[in-house]
């Protein structure tokens, strides 16, 4: 992007005035000349104005034939490639149109509008280039972006799911097709969906959410637990365009965990041997005795 706008900035006057415009009067005298026709021919206001209009065609006179038929026949001419000379000397192709002013059916002035048809093919060139390269970052952001073993999608300020990552796809089982375009929630039927979710605060107050975990449907109605993280989206301008999510399914993390509390449960540990069950009863027997008869008979004992 910075490119791009380099490039922007190198043709800011081209591509805001792109037109050089000179008015031409009966006369062929030269009595308007404005910046972009400056930077075209070289020419400064003091130099050309009030000058005689061939000196824009001092090196190809066979082309002010255009400006004489346009100012004594009445004619206009659209889209005309013809060549003018600079300051310098040298020829310029130009892309022109010469349109006649009148005044109760007379000409008074001819208006000669042209852009420099090099300047026109190198800012396309650049531009072209830029757009290339642009593709090409855009390609390499795209392979990261679906490589990403986390699901990852973005909404718009409305909601609206505006990308929507191969892991997404996997998890949800909603193709990018069907999602892109949707309410997030449309997508991903969690009960806290429009209640208070990690997205809501993150858009509404563009907080940062981390490791908070729920549960959503995926496109089959199966419940699947899920870990997520979103942030805040913002333009180069530092404004708020959405959000982004990123999520993982804690499907097996959740079994695994299940699994693991199964297995290592008290009953698991002692297992089925009847001696070590027969200690542990003993064990607990005395560990609910009240402690105040333990002591009580020790002391009737030694009587």
């Amino acid at each position: 992007m910075t490119e791009v706008q380099s490039i922007i900035d190198k043709n800011k006057e081209v591509l805001v005035i792109p037109d050089g415009i000179a008015v031409i009067s009966k006369d062929m005298k030269i009595i308007v000349f404005n910046e972009a026709a400056s930077r075209i021919t070289g020419f400064q206001d003091e130099e050309i104005i009030d000058r005689d209009c061939d000196l824009l065609f001092k090196k190809c006179k066979n082309e002010m034939r255009y400006i004489t038929e346009a100012l004594n026949d009445d004619r206009t001419f659209t889209n005309l490639s013809i060549n003018i000379t600079d300051k310098n000397g040298t020829i310029k192709n130009v892309l022109a149109s010469l349109t006649p002013i009148r005044k109760d059916n007379n000409v008074l002035s001819l208006v000669f509008v042209f852009r420099d048809t090099r300047e026109m093919l190198k800012m396309a060139e650049d531009l072209e280039t830029k757009t290339y390269e642009l593709i090409d970052q855009k390609n390499k952001l795209d392979a990261i972006f679906n490589s990403n073993i986390e699901g990852t999608f973005t909404i718009d300020k409305d909601w609206n799911i505006t990308s929507f990552n191969d892991s997404a796809v996997k998890i949800t089982g909603h193709k990018k097709s069907e999602s892109i375009g949707k309410k997030c929630w449309e997508i991903f039927n969690s009960a806290i969906c429009r209640n208070g979710c990690h997205m809501e605060q993150t858009m509404q107050k563009g907080k940062t959410m981390i490791g908070n975990e729920l549960e959503i449907l995926n496109k089959n109605g199966t419940r699947i637990p899920i870990r997520v993280n979103s942030g805040i989206l913002l333009n180069n301008k530092g404004e708020k365009v959405g959000a982004v999510e990123t999520f993982i399914d804690i499907s097996e993390i959740k079994n695994l965990s299940s699994h693991l509390d199964e297995k290592f449960k008290y009953e698991n540990i002692v297992g089925k041997n009847k001696e070590i069950k027969q200690i542990i009863s003993v064990l607990e027997s005395v560990a609910q005795t009240d402690s105040s008869v333990l002591i009580t008979g020790e002391s009737g004992t030694g009587k």
